[in-house]
């Protein structure tokens, strides 16, 4: 089976369970839900709903999909941009 890269530029915050840690990625007066204590954060995405949890990551891919990442993964995968 062949393997793939690809490389694309994007925009990640990891969830710490603050709403302001990740309104940089939503869209002003875009409803966010969580449960009461802020530890999960339910992201409604095109595939259905999916749970973030503190220390995952959530990105913002360039066509503004955004979906989460776990901690292992993204270290793996993703290196930061240096501006």
């Amino acid at each position: 089976m062949a393997k793939y890269y690809r490389q694309t530029e994007i925009e990640a915050v990891q969830w710490d369970g603050e709403l302001t840690s990740i309104t940089i990625l939503f869209l002003p007066g875009e409803v966010i839900k969580t449960n009461k204590d802020y530890t999960v954060l339910l992201l409604d995405t095109l595939n259905g709903e999916v749970k973030v949890q503190i220390g995952d990551w959530l990105i913002k891919e360039p066509d503004g999909e955004i979906h989460r990442c776990s901690p292992e993964l993204f270290v793996k995968v993703y290196r930061r941009v240096e501006e």
